[in-house]
């Protein structure tokens, strides 16, 4: 019995011994891995740290330039804005010039234009002639204008 419960316990060591013998290849890559890789850590981590960081940096810089395109456009969406009224303003007076100087030809000019006034009186029509012209380009310099700030990009 002495033998016997000797004999079980070679082949339970004998048994242990092959399956640490066959596990060596495994300690053994075990520790090159501990060795090669797991030494990096450290440096894997200040790096990982770093990146981080400058995702961070790249985060703020981007929300400033956002707030910054924002303010822009704002402020460009307001001299537009500003740009399409005084366009309105000029192309109100331009036409309230054009009735005048239509009013003026039609209504109160012949009043005082006869045939017995002299030839250098005439000097009226001409001035209204000229103010009419005058009004013209003003309109086409407006229409111009509407058309340019019409095509200008919005931001």
């Amino acid at each position: 019995m002495v033998i016997a419960t000797a004999r079980e316990e070679v082949e339970k060591l004998a048994g242990r011994i092959e399956r640490i013998e066959k596990s060596h290849d495994l300690i053994a890559e075990y520790n090159t891995w501990k060795a090669k890789d797991w030494s990096r850590v450290d440096s894997l981590n200040s790096e990982e740290k770093l990146l981080k960081d400058r995702k961070a940096d790249s985060e703020r810089l981007i929300a400033q330039q956002k707030k910054e395109k924002e303010a822009s456009e704002k402020r460009h969406n307001d001299e537009i804005k500003r740009l399409e009224q005084d366009s309105n303003r000029a192309h109100d007076n331009a036409s309230e010039l054009d009735k005048a100087a239509t009013r003026l030809y039609e209504t109160i000019l012949p009043e005082f234009l006869t045939d017995e006034m002299p030839e250098g009186s005439l000097h009226v029509d001409i001035a209204i002639d000229q103010s009419s012209v005058l009004v013209k380009q003003i309109n086409g310099n407006r229409d111009a204008s509407s058309r340019v700030s019409t095509r200008s990009p919005k931001f």
